[in-house]
């Protein structure tokens, strides 16, 4: 929850920055980062509210436990499209929209935030294009997470680059 929360934070500043190049990239990838924030509190939410809850009603045997084993397979951590995990990848998929609307204002700043902007870039259209094969089914469910998780390679260059661009934008003042 910290480390996604930190990025989020990382991705909010970008989005500020961009937005002084283009006032209306800037928002639109702010909200969708907020947006993406809101997805990945919602799994978490569940796995200390609901799955304990189901857990014991399952366990018990009592009212409503065939009802709560049904949906602790739904909710299922360790299938790449339960219900739980969606979010997660619906957080990313807002990840990935944040990054191609906001590449192209980042690139037209200085060296280390074109490199940014492409990092973003091939996040954000790996990220998309992953999601067409998938819909495609030119990848299978048991390969998402190894597929999904690796684009988010560029991302974490991306992150990085960034806080250095902070660092360097920060010392021109």
């Amino acid at each position: 929850m910290v480390s996604m929360l930190s990025l989020s934070g990382v991705l909010l500043a970008v989005a500020w920055f961009a937005a002084m190049r283009s006032p209306l990239s800037g928002m639109v990838g702010g909200i969708a980062i907020l947006l993406s924030i809101t997805a990945f509190i919602i799994p978490k939410f569940i796995a200390i509210w609901t799955i304990p809850q189901l857990a014991e009603a399952s366990a018990t045997g009592g009212i409503g436990s065939e009802f709560a084993d049904q949906l602790l397979l739904i909710l299922n951590v360790s299938v790449p499209f339960s219900l739980y995990t969606s979010f997660d990848y619906l957080g990313f998929w807002l990840y990935a929209l944040f990054a191609l609307v906001i590449a192209a204002p980042l690139f037209k700043n200085a060296l280390i935030w074109k490199f940014v902007a492409v990092s973003l870039g091939v996040f954000g259209a790996a990220f998309h294009t992953l999601l067409i094969a998938l819909l495609m089914r030119k990848v299978f469910p048991a390969d998402i997470e190894s597929w999904f998780l690796g684009s988010t390679l560029f991302l974490i260059v991306a992150i990085i680059a960034a806080v250095l661009g902070f660092r360097t934008t920060g010392n021109q003042s």
